[in-house]
């Protein structure tokens, strides 16, 4: 698991939604990001990682509509607990 917050900074003197940070990650962790999956409470998060090639799931704890100009997550979950559903 790689944890990211927005006063961190990586390699690619970006961070978060930027592609090169996903693209970072996979690499860092020797996988292609297809095969790898964020969990955000932010949709700007969400959408970074999808347009990353990452499964992506939106928890969405205050029951809000997720945007429309973002891509959508794959999974949009209320509570964290739901994730082991997904991931198994």
């Amino acid at each position: 698991m790689i944890t990211l917050n927005g006063s961190y900074r990586l390699k690619t003197r970006r961070v978060e939604a930027a592609l090169a940070a996903y693209i970072y990650a996979a690499r860092a962790c020797s996988v292609r990001p297809s095969d790898m999956m964020l969990v955000a409470v932010h949709p700007w998060d969400v959408d970074g990682a999808k347009r990353a090639g990452l499964g992506t799931v939106w928890l969405n704890r205050q029951g809000r509509q997720y945007p429309n100009y973002f891509l959508a997550p794959d999974y949009s979950l209320t509570a964290l607990s739901e994730l082991a559903g997904i991931i198994g």
